[in-house]
């Protein structure tokens, strides 16, 4: 088999492994999310209910900042309530959400924050009651590790697939000899007087050159 024929079945093969990884990874990444929304909540997360300020200091600990109030205390809802994932809206934070959910979790959020807790124990608060679904951003560990390097995989996957196929790239020389080479081939005589015989029979059969030498260029 020819030299290019080994590089092309050869730059194949390793691009069908690449492609395989890629894949692999696109399937880890979606169930990575999938995992995410494992916890569904019911209608029931709709009622509104007093905030168990001893229940929440048992989860997330004594509050850790400082209390707010007025316009700190807006803002900082809001942004908070940014980051929150609504439980019975499809993809929408708590702050756009208009649902009743949606409203009795902002309020909550006013209230820690009013009370003292520092953002990220109202984060830890809440994914303690509805899982990390409801992190619009989720943490860095686990397989939510994918959600945050996976496109810093991809990129260098796509670095290394230019590089691999620049390295078994054929040179253009290889692939097709200049037609000088191709002319010298043709008229020069292995040093051995029975074999150079046989070449001047072959040449004579193969080109109709007499003798089997090749025809003098007419100056």
């Amino acid at each position: 088999m020819k030299r290019g024929t080994l590089q092309h079945y050869r730059r194949r093969r390793i691009l069908r492994i690449v492609l395989a990884v890629v894949s692999a990874l696109f399937l880890l990444l979606s169930l990575a999310a999938r995992a995410e929304e494992s916890c569904v909540a019911g209608e029931a997360c709709a009622e509104s209910r007093p905030l168990d300020r001893e229940f929440v200091t048992s989860l997330v600990g004594p509050p850790r900042g400082q209390p707010l109030e007025g316009a700190a205390l807006a803002q900082k809802t809001h942004e908070i309530a940014l980051r929150l994932r609504c439980p019975t809206c499809q993809g929408s934070s708590v702050a756009d959400s208009p649902s009743a959910t949606a409203l009795n979790m902002k309020r909550e959020v006013e209230d820690l924050l009013s009370a003292g807790y520092a953002p990220d124990q109202i984060f830890d608060y809440f994914e303690a009651a509805y899982g990390q679904f409801v992190l619009l951003e989720p943490k860095a560990e686990g397989l939510n590790l994918l959600v945050w390097i996976g496109p810093g995989i991809l990129l260098l996957l796509g670095a290394a697939i230019l590089v691999v196929y620049l390295r078994h790239r054929p040179e253009e020389e290889e692939a097709e000899p200049s037609p000088a080479a191709f002319s010298a081939s043709r008229t020069q005589l292995p040093d051995d007087e029975e074999l150079a015989r046989w070449v001047r029979k072959v040449r004579e059969i193969a080109y109709g050159w007499p003798g089997g030498e090749p025809p003098r260029e007419a100056s």
